[in-house]
């Protein structure tokens, strides 16, 4: 078996993800997807679904998982660190 086989190449955009998701980390917002374009500079009309797969390839290597929930009565899916797991006291408005 080829050692490439288990490499993950970094993609261009990792290094934006992740750095946009750290200051979102800093601020305690948990940023969806559409943010999360949004930051790379990807208007949200120009979004699509291989851009949306291609970041959540990032963020799931980087250990971060999305979860359903509603703020300000719109639901979402929203992205967190493992690092930083939801407190069940602090889980208002969250969905399993």
């Amino acid at each position: 078996v080829s050692q490439s086989r288990y490499n993950v190449e970094e993609d261009v955009w990792e290094y934006d993800v992740l750095r946009y998701m750290n200051e979102c980390s800093h601020r305690s917002i948990q940023p969806t997807m559409g943010e999360i374009l949004k930051s790379l500079g990807i208007n949200t009309e120009k979004q699509n679904k291989l851009d949306q797969m291609r970041v959540g390839s990032i963020l799931k290597r980087h250990g971060f998982y999305k979860k359903e929930c509603e703020r300000d009565k719109v639901r979402a899916n929203r992205w967190f660190s493992v690092n930083q797991p939801i407190k069940e006291d602090e889980s208002d408005g969250f969905f399993d």
